[in-house]
């Protein structure tokens, strides 16, 4: 949740009417952009300053036993 406070300058002190709809000012409202999208940074290395890549992991065996029901839970 937030709160957003728009100020108006051209209300009295202690006026609590409804003064209508806020007037945005001039360039502070967002709009859809409608053009190419911009291609984002790539690093041209594998990892940069972190470790080389090497070839594939070496395989490792699992094994994985199913528990059974409701055993001391």
């Amino acid at each position: 949740m937030f709160t957003v406070l728009k100020v108006r300058a051209e209300q009295k002190v202690g006026d609590y009417s409804d003064p209508g709809w806020y007037k945005q000012p001039p360039g502070t409202r967002a709009y859809e952009w409608t053009g190419p999208a911009a291609e984002p940074p790539r690093a041209k290395t594998q990892g940069g300053q972190s470790m080389p890549a090497t070839g594939k992991p070496a395989a490792t065996d699992v094994q994985v036993r199913k528990p059974g029901p409701h055993s001391g839970h």
